[in-house]
């Protein structure tokens, strides 16, 4: 069965016999059918009582990260809260946006940030958190929301919620969809997500009045909502969609339902047989959450790291060239260890591990707003110095399962034999 049929063509080729592919025609905020699109999800977004959600189109699921920090606000020399593990594309925003990340510790047996990690992780300076509902499963998104109103109430400022929901589109927590709860949902469209337009994203705002900056911030302050007086009297980048994005989005919706059932039963097979071999826990899930299964997250306890590569390198030849998911260990390396903050590389990717720690941007608006008693005292951000333990025990000791559009049953059942055969073998 192919991934694209009809609706998508049909889509596409009414888009394509139009005079343009620009998404802002004369007299309206986005020509359809992009604005149909948006005007959909934000109806689905919306809770019962509530008026549909703002919507706002971006060029990808990292820009829809970046137009949350500058449509809502975050200050440079901030601090956002982030999960060490995850998508880079959850933390170059905070650093091109002259934040500073901040990682919190995650549980080690689910790989998501909690409430308390959270909430040891906020002090005067932070104002977000980018909470990762990483591989199609919800983080305690109304715990950390709590955490950060109580946070807010202490400090006199607020701390917004973003939620990163790239890899969750379709996914709930008791009944809502991820991207309701938090100030912003941010999400993307490209090839590997449940729906695509090949590249591309789009923010579900909470607060109507967040729409309008929000939308600047995309279109390089450009003005579309009838106040031309306001262009250009901000910063902003082109993160704008375009039309055939809009086609792609206005078709795939019609499917996004049942293209969630399918990776929710998929992912809880692949649990329920991992399961069923020695010394594998399945990545737990919260009471009430509805997981999309991006990946399907598992344990293996107290693995060598040798041991590692050889199960690994079974299963890879097991399954051979043409398997329909992949194999890998856990999603990411710790972020933090990566060159660009063990040498806080920006725009000075020549400094060697060896020499002084330069000075972010960020550091440099933080020390000045420190001056001017704007914030409390700034801090030296080292992070050749950070230790999350939950999240270290979880890289050393987690796998994934990267699944495909077309993943189907057998090859749950292939890999998991597989596993189990390797994990005998080892």
């Amino acid at each position: 069965m192919p991934r694209f049929d009809n609706s998508e063509i049909a889509a596409l080729g009414e888009v394509l016999r139009g005079d343009s592919l620009w998404p802002y025609a004369f007299g309206t905020i986005w020509a359809d059918p992009l604005r149909g699109a948006l005007e959909q999800i934000g109806t689905d977004f919306a809770q019962e009582g509530e008026s549909p959600r703002c919507v706002v189109p971006t060029s990808s699921g990292t820009a829809s990260i970046h137009v949350a920090l500058g449509g809502l606000g975050i200050p440079a020399g901030a601090e956002v809260i982030v999960p060490p593990i995850t998508d880079m594309g959850s933390i170059m925003p905070v650093i091109f946006q002259n934040a500073i990340p901040v990682f919190a510790d995650l549980d080690p047996r689910r790989g998501l940030l909690t409430p308390q990690t959270v909430a040891d992780a906020i002090t005067e300076r932070t104002r977000a958190v980018i909470a990762v509902h990483l591989s199609g499963t919800p983080v305690d998104i109304e715990g950390i929301i709590e955490v950060c109103r109580a946070a807010q109430a202490r400090h006199g400022h607020p701390i917004r919620v973003i939620e990163d929901c790239a890899q969750a589109l379709g996914a709930t927590l008791n009944g809502r969809p991820l991207g309701s709860f938090g100030d912003a949902g941010c999400f993307s469209l490209n090839t590997w997500k449940h729906l695509t337009c090949g590249e591309g994203g789009f923010v579900v705002l909470r607060d109507a009045d967040h729409r309008a900056p929000c939308m600047l911030f995309a279109d390089k302050h450009r003005d579309r909502l009838g106040q031309p007086e306001s262009s250009y009297q901000g910063s902003g980048l082109n993160y704008r969609a375009s039309l055939i994005d809009g086609a792609m989005l206005s078709a795939q919706l019609q499917e996004l339902d049942r293209i969630a059932q399918a990776r929710n039963a998929i992912g809880q097979l692949a649990d329920a047989r991992l399961a069923q071999i020695e010394g594998v826990t399945p990545q737990p899930h919260l009471a009430g959450a509805f997981a999309t299964y991006f990946m399907v997250m598992f344990r293996l306890e107290a693995v060598e790291a040798e041991r590692k590569r050889d199960i690994l390198s079974h299963v890879r030849g097991a399954l051979g060239e043409g398997a329909r998911l992949r194999l890998g260990g856990t999603y990411s390396d710790l972020i933090y260890r990566s060159g660009v903050f063990m040498r806080k590389a920006f725009f000075n990717a020549d400094t060697a591990p060896g020499d002084a720690m330069p000075l972010w941007p960020a550091e440099l608006a933080a020390q000045e707003l420190e001056r001017r008693g704007q914030y409390g005292a700034s801090v030296a951000y080292d992070y050749r110095t950070v230790c999350c333990p939950g999240a270290e025990d979880y890289a050393a000791n987690s796998f994934c399962l990267q699944l495909q559009w077309n993943t189907g049953e057998s090859d749950i059942e292939a890999v998991t034999d597989a596993f189990a055969e390797a994990i005998r073998a080892a």
